[in-house]
This record gives C-alpha cells, sequence and structure tokens, in this order.
C-alpha cells in the first residue's frame, strides 16, 4: 500500500483527486523522513547493514531451534515414557556432544574471522581444515560416552525404562554427531565471510525432510522413538550435506581453499588455547539448563517430559540472543550503539 501510495502521488492527476491522494502519502514521507533524519548518516548505514545480515540470520537460527522443537512435538504424541525418553537422550545429547563441539568450533570463528580481516585468504582454508581434524577426532570420545548413555542415566539414579528408550534414541543418533560438527564449522567458515543465505536456505530444506521423515518414520512405518531419532539423524546429515553442495555448486571456498595441506596438522596448540576456554564457556551455560532436566528425571516421567517442553519453549526466547551474539562474530566488532 505504501508503494502504490508513492507511485500515485508522483503522477499527475487533475482537480480533487490529486489534492486527495497526494496529502496522505506526503504526510507519510514527511514522518519517515523525519524520523530517519534523527538518526546521523553513518549510523543509518550501520543499522542497515546490521539488519541486513541480522535478518537471514535470524530466520537461519530460528529453522535450526524448531527442528528439536518438532521432534519434541512427534515424540509427545507416543505417550510420556517415549518423551521423557526423548527428553533424557537430547539432554544426554546436548552435555556430551553439542554444548562441546559447540564450543570447540568456536576457536574456528575466532581465527576463521581475524585471518578474513587481515585478507590472508588462503589461510582461511588451512584454519577449517585443522578445524574438520579435530573435530573430527572428538568424535570418539563422544560416541564412547553416548554408546555407554543407559549406565550412566542408571547410575543418576534415572528411571530404568525412561534409560533404556533414551539408550535407543542415542544409538540411533550416533551417525549424525560427525555431521552436526561438520555443520558448527560450515557455518562458523561463511558466516565470518558474511556470507549468510546459504544457511538459512538449507535449514529450511531440513525443516521440510525433518517433518516430513518424522511423520512417516513415526506415524506410517510405527517405529517410535527409534524412527524419530532417524528422522533428526537424517536430518543433520542432510543440512551439512546441502550446505556443502551448496558451497561447491555456487564456489564459495574458490577464493579461501588451496586443497587439502599438511599445514592443517600444525598448530594445533593455538587451536586448543582458544578452543578449550570457549568449549567450557559454552558447557557451563548449556549444562545449567540442561541438569534441570536429570533432576527433573529423578521425580518421574510426567516431571521430566514438562520439564523438557519447558525448556524448548525457553530455548526459542534465548535464541535471539544467540542471533545478537553470533552478529559480533559476523560484523567483527561489536555493535555500536
Amino acid at each position: 500500500m505504501d508503494k502504490a501510495g508513492t507511485a500515485e502521488a508522483c503522477a499527475p492527476l487533475a482537480g480533487s483527486e490529486q489534492i486527495t491522494v497526494a496529502t496522505v502519502p506526503a504526510a507519510k514521507q514527511s514522518f519517515c523522513s523525519s524520523v530517519l533524519g534523527w538518526l546521523p548518516l553513518a549510523y543509518r548505514e550501520e543499522l542497515w547493514h546490521v539488519l541486513r545480515l541480522t535478518g537471514p540470520l535470524l530466520i537461519s537460527r530460528i529453522l535450526n531451534f524448531l527442528l528439536p522443537f518438532v521432534t519434541t512435538i512427534f515424540c509427545g504424541h507416543l505417550g510420556n515414557a517415549e518423551l521423557a525418553g526423548y527428553a533424557l537422550a537430547s539432554a544426554t545429547i546436548n552435555v556430551t556432544t553439542t554444548a562441546t563441539g559447540c564450543g570447540l568450533a568456536l576457536a574456528c570463528d575466532t581465527l576463521v574471522s581475524q585471518t578474513f580481516g587481515s585478507k590472508n585468504l588462503k589461510r582461511v582454508g588451512e584454519i577449517l581444515q585443522r578445524s574438520i581434524l579435530i573435530l573430527s577426532l572428538f568424535c570418539l570420545p563422544c560416541w564412547a560416552i553416548l554408546i555407554n548413555a543407559e549406565s550412566i542415566l542408571l547410575s543418576m539414579k534415572q528411571a530404568p525404562e525412561v534409560a533404556r528408550i533414551a539408550q535407543l534414541y542415542v544409538m540411533a543418533f550416533l551417525p549424525a554427531v560427525p555431521a552436526m560438527f561438520l555443520h558448527y564449522l560450515q557455518v562458523s567458515y561463511l558466516q565470518n565471510q558474511g556470507i549468510i543465505l546459504p544457511q538459512m536456505f538449507t535449514a529450511a530444506a531440513a525443516n521440510v525432510l525433518n517433518l516430513a521423515t518424522n511423520y512417516i518414520l513415526l506415524h506410517s512405518l510405527k517405529l517410535g522413538v527409534i524412527g524419530s531419532a532417524m528422522a533428526n539423524s537424517l536430518s543433520q546429515i542432510s543440512i551439512c550435506l546441502l550446505l556443502f553442495i551448496y558451497i561447491r555448486v555456487k564456489k564459495l571456498h574458490v577464493k579461501t581453499w588451496d586443497g587439502w595441506s599438511t599445514s592443517a596438522l600444525q598448530e594445533w596448540g593455538s587451536y586448543m588455547k582458544l578452543a578449550i576456554p570457549s568449549t567450557l564457556m559454552v558447557c557451563f551455560e548449556w549444562w545449567i539448563y540442561e541438569i534441570g532436566g536429570f533432576l527433573a528425571g529423578m521425580l518421574g516421567e510426567v516431571d521430566l517430559a514438562a520439564q523438557h517442553v519447558l525448556l524448548e519453549i525457553g530455548s526459542i526466547a534465548y535464541m535471539l540472543r544467540v542471533c545478537v551474539w553470533e552478529m559480533h562474530w559476523v560484523l567483527g566488532t561489536p555493535i555500536e550503539l
């Protein structure tokens, strides 16, 4: 409507119609110009730059948070025990795998942003290779913990049936761990170059796949919690593969990737000096959220299921802060206010 009104105001009309149509848009234009004029030109340019980057980033964050939210909805229709089992499995995966992998990938964030800012583009590829090797090796201890999830949960006084269901879910999720870690690095690699749209497109496609596979595996094939875990695992793998294909097809890697190099085997110490503190920072923050799930599991299935639903809803609100925090890495400097 605003665009149509502006176009009509610029068109030469005769009689009273010209006065009627032109007066309202002129008032609107005067109001908009006065509001924009209140900000200095430099602030307006920076605001536009931030919003242009934040929009796709915010959408991609929402889409990524929708993946476990949709899984929670489908598992909730299976029963209290199944939802409680998924809640314990999700908490176990987040505490032992997701949080630590995300923290390790933050070192790649720091190094890539610094190196890309200094225009040393080929070194960006070397940092990415080093990150891939380190996070791939880190999959091994994560798998070792996840394989023994049931024993760990039973030692924490969780209900045997819920712990058994959680173990089934975790075992079906194991193939997704490397894909999840690689996706963290892909996002870091692109975001720190100011490339945001690809992750939004792939996250949207992964959500469609997650919804379809959950429906087919749970309702059509009646696979229960294992089917939900398979759907989640397929979604994690697909979002990684789709983003990799997008990067290759659009040749987003050409300027920074010069093939695999032995340099990726060097400077692991400097990488870990950044990775360990960032991992502890993310883990402590994440564990505060997830520890409530383990405590609720001691009370019963219903309490654990309700606590997990509440946690998923809270995660959507938390996503907004994560988006602003990630903008610091995208822009390379804090946003000036």
